[in-house]
């Protein structure tokens, strides 16, 4: 790379699904990377992340959903099962059902019923 000005470079990889790779390439034209600089590097990686997932959440958008709806999926994102969902927020485990089975896939269709623990262990 000294032909292009380039000294020297540093590879910063980034988490990336299974059969990909993110990287962040610097690169210094004189003097070198200290190894202060390596270390800043090292440091920022998981906050470089954090900036990458920010960035591709406001690409892609984030769903259209009900106030409601953001309700539920908090409840299920906190580990609750449907019928704590429905006690917690005075509905019936179907209601529940249909609203994260719209907020989920975007239409009308029931997602695949979740139990909690105690109930499926019951099951078997």
């Amino acid at each position: 790379m000294r032909h292009f000005g380039v000294e020297d470079e540093i590879v910063a990889c980034l988490p990336a699904p299974p059969g990909r790779s993110r990287r962040l390439l610097l690169r210094r034209a004189s003097d070198g990377f200290s190894e202060r600089d390596k270390l800043l590097v090292e440091l920022l990686r998981p906050h470089l992340h954090a900036v990458y997932q920010d960035s591709r959440r406001r690409r892609i958008g984030v769903p259209k959903l009900t106030a409601r709806q953001w309700e539920l999926l908090r409840l299920v994102a906190a580990g609750h099962s449907n019928a704590g969902i429905a006690q917690q927020l005075f509905l019936s485990e179907n209601t529940v059902r249909k609203h994260l089975g719209t907020s989920t896939n975007g239409s009308a269709s029931p997602a695949a019923p979740r139990q909690s623990p105690a109930r499926s262990n019951l099951d078997t």
